[in-house]
């Protein structure tokens, strides 16, 4: 039996930061014209902890661009 698409609930496994206050931005080395959200914690099960690292700035995910409160143009992240 073939599935045409999967039924669910994406799980990135990372808890994340907004990246709201300007003097964070500069401290964490964004260009002022970057937006995204700070990784505080990497679930160490999930895949994305073979690439991703506590303090890396997701900027965007998929070709859509995150900005500093977690929204995007048609995904949002949840803290």
């Amino acid at each position: 039996m073939i599935i045409p698409y999967m039924l669910g609930f994406p799980f990135l496994g990372i808890e994340w930061q907004k990246m709201e206050n300007p003097d964070m931005r500069v401290a964490m080395g964004m260009k002022s014209d970057q937006k995204g959200v700070r990784i505080r914690r990497i679930d160490p099960t999930a895949p994305e902890s073979e690439v991703l690292q506590p303090s890396d700035i997701i900027l965007s995910f998929d070709g859509v661009d995150i900005a500093n409160d977690g929204t995007g143009s048609c995904i949002m992240f949840y803290a």
